[in-house]
C-alpha cells in the first residue's frame, strides 16, 4: 500500500471486507464489490487493478489502519504489568469482535489458500514497539533482559497463541469480563522472572 488511498478507493474497500465477511474472499466477485461499494466496475479496477491486489490492499489496510493506534510506551510511573495488560486488551479487545473474527478468517483462508504466509495483525510494528518497550524498562532498572528482540517475539507469541489463535479458530471464547483477568494471569506468569530483583 505505497500510494494513498483515495475516498472512493477506502469507500471500495470498506465494501470488500463487508463482502468477505458475508460470501468469503471467493465469493466476493468484483461485481458484487462495485455494487456494494455503490460504483462501477471500471472505477473498482481503476483503482484496484485485478481481484488479487484488491485482497492485497485490504490486508494492508487492516493492518495498517485498525491497529496503528496500538501504540506502546514505557511509563515509568505505571506498573509494567498494567502497562502489558492495558495493551494487549485493547489489542484483544479490537481482534476478537464478531465482525472482525468473521473477517479474519476469511482473509486467511485465502492467504493459505493462496500458498502465502499468514500474517498476524501490526506484525513488525507490534513486535518492534514491544521490543523497545523492554529495552526502555531495561534501561529504567525495572527488568532484567539480555535479549530483547527474542523476549519481545516470545511475548507476543504467547499473547497469540493463547488469546488470539484459539479465538480465530472457534476453539475457545474469552468473555469481555474475563480478558483482563485472564491476560494479567498469562503476563505476569511471562514478566515476573525478567523483574529485577
Amino acid at each position: 500500500m505505497g500510494k494513498k488511498i483515495t475516498k472512493t478507493g477506502e469507500k471500495i474497500i470498506f465494501a470488500a471486507m463487508e463482502c468477505y465477511r458475508e460470501y468469503g474472499v471467493q465469493g466476493s466477485s468484483m461485481d458484487i464489490i462495485a455494487e456494494k461499494a455503490e460504483t462501477t466496475k471500471p472505477t473498482l479496477y481503476s483503482h484496484f487493478g485485478s481481484k488479487d491486489k484488491l485482497f492485497d490492499e485490504v490486508f494492508d489496510y487492516i493492518r495498517i489502519n485498525k491497529f496503528s493506534n496500538f501504540k506502546l510506551k514505557y511509563v515509568c510511573e505505571t506498573c509494567i504489568i498494567d502497562q502489558l495488560v492495558n495493551h494487549f486488551l485493547r489489542i484483544m479487545d479490537q481482534s476478537v469482535s464478531r465482525e472482525m473474527l468473521e473477517l479474519y478468517r476469511s482473509l486467511m483462508i485465502e492467504t493459505i489458500r493462496r500458498g502465502e504466509e499468514v500474517k498476524m495483525e501490526g506484525d513488525s510494528t507490534t513486535e518492534n514497539q514491544l521490543q523497545k518497550w523492554i529495552e526502555d524498562a531495561v534501561k529504567a532498572g525495572v527488568l532484567n533482559v539480555e535479549d530483547t528482540e527474542t523476549t519481545a517475539y516470545n511475548l507476543l507469541a504467547m499473547f497469540r497463541g493463547r488469546f488470539i489463535w484459539p479465538t480465530l479458530l472457534g476453539i475457545k471464547r474469552f468473555p469481555k469480563n474475563t480478558r483482563k483477568g485472564l491476560l494479567e494471569k498469562s503476563i505476569k506468569s511471562f514478566i515476573t522472572p525478567l523483574l529485577v530483583k
